[in-house]
C-alpha cells in the first residue's frame, strides 16, 4: 500500500469491523512504531498486526512489536527461520509469512510460522512471485496438508467473489490491499484514490521501475500516461531515482518532511505537494473491481455478507449449501455468518443444547447449519430460534401457548394437546367457535437489523374440520401503537386449502406442516417497539372446528 497509507485509522477501522488490520511499520523505527500502534490500540481493542519487510535491517521495528505485544508481525519479502519465529513466540505474537512460491512455503512451514498468505504475481504492491494465485494458492495448500497452518490468499480479491472464489480453493482468509486504499480511513492522497475508480485489470503493470537506488523489486502499479511513457524510453533499464532526477514531490511521512526524485518508489499521502500524477501508485489487477470510495467497514461487510449469499445455494425452495466443491471449513470465514449474539441466544435454551452447541460442534460451519436446521427452544419452550440458512438472519416461532387467543383457555373451546413434529409440547386444536382470533407479539429488538421479515401462522387442519371455508379470515400485521405502518401481504385467507376460490390459501411447508402468512415488515434497527401479527374471523358468527395451531413464524421474506 505504500510506507502510511495503512496508518492507525484504517487499521483500527479495519479491525472494528471483525477484520484483522495490518500497520504497515516505519522502517528500523522503534519510538514510531511504538507511537503508531499506540495510537491503533486508542481506537480498538480487537486484535491487529504489523508488517515489515525482511529485505531490511527492521530490528527496531520488531522489537517495537514484540515490545507492545500485538497479536502478530507480518513478514515479507525474504526467509524468517525457525530461531525468529520461535523468538516472537516467546513475546506471544503471532507470526504471518507473505510469500509467493511453494519453495519459500516449505521452508516458512518448517520454521514453524503460524499462518501462509499465498500471494499471487496480480497483487498490488512489491510482488515476490511469479505465478497466479488461482495456480499457487492450491498447491500451497495441498504442501500444508493437515499441519494445522492456516493458509490466507492475496492477490487482487476485490470483492466477495473473490473471498469465494479463495475459500473453494482451500484458504482460510483473504489478504486484501487495493480495494482497502480507496476507503475513507486508508492514508492516501484523495488523488491517489480517485485514480483507482478510472483503472482496470488491464491497465496495471509488475516494473522494477520505482525505487532502484534502494532495492530494485519489482511492484504492481497503475500504467499512468507518466508510466507508459517512461516504459517506452529506450532507457528504461538504467532509470534510477537517485540525484540525476528532478525533486517532483514532497511528504510529510510518519513525521518527517521528506522529498522524492522522480521515479521514487513512494505512493502519495494526504500531505504530498507537487506532480502527483507522475508518482507511482501501487495497485493490484483487481483496480477494475474498485467503484467508490467508502469506510473500511463497509468493505468488509461487503465481503461478509457477499460471500455469504454465494455460499448458499439460491435455487427456489432447496436451501442447501452449494456442492462439495465449494465446501470451505474456514472457522474465520464462518464465524463472520454466525450473529454476534448467538451464546447468549444458545444460553436460553436448555443446559444440555448450550453444552452441544458450544463444546461438541467440530466447526463454526457445524454449529451454523445445525442453528439453521435444528431450531432452538428457547424461554422453556414459549419459543423457538433459528438461522436463516440463506441470510444467516434470525427466525422465531413464537409457541401457541404464547399467542393471544379468544377462549383459548375454556376447553369447550379450544383443547391442548401434543402433536407429532410440533416443536413444542402442546398445540392449540379449535374445538367448536364462533369467534375464532388469534394474535402474537413479537419485539422488534430481537430481530435482526435491516431485514424485510413476514409473519406466518403454522397450521394443520383436523380430518373433520367444519366451517372453516365458509368465510375467508382477515390478516394483519402492524407495529403497536401505529407509530409506523407495516408493509406487505395482510388482507384476506380462506382457511380450508381444498376449498374457496380466487384469494391467498395456506401453503405447504417442508415439515408436514401448513403455513398462512399474515402480512410482513421492515425492522430497520430493531428500535421499534412491538410488532402484532394477526388472523381472525368474526364475521360469519358461524360455528368452526379443526383448527390446529403450532405458533406464529417470524422469518426473513424469500425474495
Amino acid at each position: 500500500m505504500g510506507p502510511d497509507v495503512s496508518g492507525p485509522e484504517l487499521v483500527a477501522a479495519v479491525a472494528n469491523a471483525g477484520g484483522l488490520g495490518l500497520l504497515a511499520s516505519p522502517v528500523n523505527k522503534y519510538d514510531e512504531t511504538v507511537k503508531a500502534i499506540r495510537e491503533i490500540k486508542k481506537l480498538t481493542k480487537k486484535p491487529f498486526g504489523a508488517g515489515i519487510l525482511l529485505e531490511f535491517d527492521n530490528s527496531k521495528t520488531i522489537q517495537a512489536i514484540y515490545d507492545e505485544k500485538i497479536a502478530f508481525i507480518q513478514v515479507y519479502w525474504g526467509e524468517f527461520p525457525k530461531e525468529k519465529v520461535d523468538e516472537a513466540h516467546k513475546h506471544g505474537v503471532k507470526v504471518l509469512h507473505q510469500l509467493g512460491s511453494v519453495e519459500a512455503a516449505k521452508k516458512a512451514i518448517a520454521a514453524g510460522v503460524d499462518c501462509i498468505i499465498a500471494q499471487g504475481v496480480e497483487a498490488g504492491g512489491h510482488v515476490i512471485g511469479t505465478v497466479s494465485l488461482m495456480a499457487l494458492l492450491p498447491r500451497i495448500v495441498d504442501l500444508v496438508g493437515d499441519r494445522g497452518i492456516p493458509v490466507v490468499a492475496a492477490g487482487s480479491i476485490s470483492d466477495a467473489r473473490g473471498y469465494a472464489a479463495a475459500l473453494a480453493l482451500g484458504a482460510k482468509g483473504i489478504c486484501v490491499g487495493t480495494r482497502f486504499i480507496a476507503t475513507k480511513e486508508a492514508y492516501a492522497n484523495e488523488y491517489y484514490k480517485q485514480q483507482l475508480l478510472h483503472y482496470t485489470e488491464q491497465q496495471t503493470d509488475r516494473t522494477d521501475l520505482y525505487g532502484r537506488k534502494t532495492w530494485r523489486a519489482y511492484v504492481r502499479c497503475l500504467s499512468t500516461p507518466f508510466h507508459e511513457n517512461w516504459k517506452k524510453s529506450k532507457d528504461y533499464d538504467k532509470l534510477v531515482n537517485d540525484e540525476t532526477q528532478p525533486i517532483i514531490a514532497r511528504s510529510i511521512i510518519y513525521n518527517k518532511k521528506c522529498e522524492f526524485r522522480r521515479f521514487a518508489g513512494q505512493v502519495a499521502n494526504p500531505t504530498t505537494t507537487g506532480q502527483l500524477e507522475n508518482m507511482c501508485m501501487l495497485a493490484g489487477q483487481g483496480v477494475g473491481l474498485v467503484y467508490d470510495i467508502v469506510p473500511a467497514a463497509e468493505i468488509v461487510k461487503r465481503f461478509v455478507e457477499g460471500v455469504k449469499a454465494i455460499m448458499v445455494d439460491r435455487d427456489a425452495g432447496t436451501s442447501s449449501l452449494v456442492p462439495s466443491t465449494f465446501e470451505s471449513d474456514s472457522d474465520v470465514c464462518w464465524e463472520t455468518f454466525l450473529l454476534s449474539d448467538y451464546k447468549d441466544i444458545i444460553s436460553r435454551s436448555s443446559l444440555d443444547s448450550f453444552l452441544i452447541n458450544l463444546n461438541e460442534f467440530s466447526s463454526k460451519k457445524q454449529l451454523y447449519l445445525h442453528l439453521c436446521d435444528h431450531p432452538l427452544l428457547l424461554d422453556g419452550g414459549k419459543m423457538s430460534f433459528n438461522l436463516d440458512k440463506k441470510s444467516g438472519k434470525k427466525c422465531f416461532m413464537i409457541a401457541a401457548k404464547e399467542l393471544k387467543i379468544v377462549w383459548g383457555n375454556l376447553p369447550s373451546y379450544w383443547r391442548w394437546k401434543s402433536q407429532s413434529g410440533s416443536r413444542f409440547a402442546e398445540v392449540a386444536e379449535l374445538v367448536n367457535a364462533r369467534w375464532l382470533e388469534i394474535k402474537g407479539i413479537i419485539e422488534t429488538k430481537m430481530l435482526s437489523p435491516k431485514t424485510d421479515y413476514a409473519a406466518y401462522i403454522v397450521v394443520k387442519f383436523a380430518d373433520d374440520s367444519s366451517g372453516l371455508d365458509t368465510y375467508p379470515a382477515d390478516v394483519s400485521v402492524e407495529f403497536v401503537g401505529g407509530a409506523k405502518n407495516a408493509s406487505g401481504r395482510g388482507g384476506t385467507v380462506h382457511l380450508d386449502p381444498k376449498r374457496g376460490s380466487g384469494g391467498q390459501f395456506p401453503s405447504k411447508r417442508g415439515d408436514g406442516w401448513m403455513e398462512i402468512e399474515l402480512g410482513g415488515f421492515f425492522n430497520e434497527k430493531g428500535e421499534d417497539g412491538e410488532v402484532e401479527m394477526t388472523l381472525e374471523e368474526i364475521k360469519g358468527n358461524h360455528w368452526k372446528s379443526g383448527l390446529i395451531v403450532q405458533g406464529i413464524e417470524v422469518r426473513p421474506r424469500s425474495v
